[in-house]
């Protein structure tokens, strides 16, 4: 697997949590108020942040989404995988 398409894979948590958003036509800042968090926490799991304990966030990000738990943590487990693999993997070194 490629580096861009470990990419998306590290991105396919913020980009749902995006999509998802946007169609329920929800403001980031009131997305963020019913999930209980700062505006600007949110605007970092739409970025990319995929947070190490994620059960109470990602249980409060589901609901305010309407949307499954169990389906939004499988997402954040892949999301958190590919995240892990890219820094633990040697990078290649510049000539």
């Amino acid at each position: 697997m490629s580096v861009a398409e470990r990419n998306q894979l590290i991105l396919m948590l913020a980009s749902y949590i995006r999509r998802r958003r946007q169609a329920m036509a929800m403001s980031v800042e009131r997305a963020a108020e019913l999930t209980g968090i700062k505006t600007s926490d949110w605007c970092v799991l739409e970025a990319g942040w995929v947070p190490e304990d994620e059960s109470k966030l990602l249980q409060a990000v589901a609901s305010t989404l309407e949307i499954g738990y169990l389906q939004l943590s499988f997402i954040a487990e892949a999301s958190r995988y590919n995240q892990e693999f890219l820094l633990s993997s040697p990078q290649p070194r510049a000539s």
